[in-house]
C-alpha cells in the first residue's frame, strides 16, 4: 500500500467514526477516493469529503457549504456540534438523494451480487444468478435501475422488490 492508499484508508476510517460517535447507521460506499455516505440505507447524505474535511451542503448537485468538520482521530463533540448536525440530517428544507435496495420479498435479503454459469462449453455469454445478503448489497442511486434489476430477475419463484 502506498502512502496514498493509506492517507485515504485512513480518512475513511475517520469518516466512518466521525458518523458512528453520534450513533448514526452509515455505510461508505463507492470509490474511496469520494466516497458516498449513506444512512440507514436509504438517504445518501449531502455531504462529502475533502482532504480531511467532512463538508455539509444545502442539496445533493451543486450544494453550498453551510458548514464542515475536520476529521480526527477522536471526536468529543459538544451539545452545539451535535445539534447543528442533527438539525441539518433531518431538516425538512435539506432533501437528501434517495437511494434503493432490491430486496427478496418477505424477507431481509438484498440483490449483493451475481453468480456467472456457463451452461455448456458452447454457450458463449454466462448467464447471471442473483446472490442474496443481509449484508454488503448493491445501493443504487436511480429508483429506475433498480427497477431494471426486478424486472429482468423477478419470476414466479423469485419476486423481488425497490425498497
Amino acid at each position: 500500500m502506498n502512502k496514498l492508499e493509506f492517507t485515504i484508508r485512513k480518512r475513511n476510517h475517520r469518516l466512518k467514526m466521525f458518523f458512528e460517535t453520534l450513533d448514526l447507521d452509515v455505510k461508505i460506499i463507492g470509490n474511496p477516493n469520494t466516497p458516498s455516505i449513506i444512512l440507514n440505507n436509504k438517504k445518501v447524505l449531502n455531504c462529502y469529503v475533502h482532504n480531511f474535511d467532512l463538508r455539509f451542503l444545502d442539496q445533493w448537485e451543486n450544494g453550498k457549504i453551510l458548514f464542515e468538520f475536520k476529521l480526527q482521530h477522536e471526536y468529543n463533540f459538544s451539545e452545539e456540534d451535535k445539534d447543528v448536525i442533527f438539525d441539518w440530517l433531518f431538516s425538512p428544507e435539506i432533501k437528501h438523494k434517495e437511494c434503493f435496495r432490491v430486496r427478496l420479498v418477505g424477507t431481509e435479503l438484498c440483490l449483493s451480487g451475481y453468480n456467472n454459469i456457463h451452461k455448456d462449453e458452447h454457450w458463449k455469454e454466462p448467464e447471471l444468478y442473483p446472490v442474496f445478503a443481509e449484508h454488503n448489497f448493491k445501493i443504487y442511486f436511480h429508483k429506475q435501475a433498480a427497477e431494471e434489476k426486478v424486472k429482468e430477475f423477478s419470476h414466479e419463484e423469485l419476486q423481488l422488490e425497490v425498497v
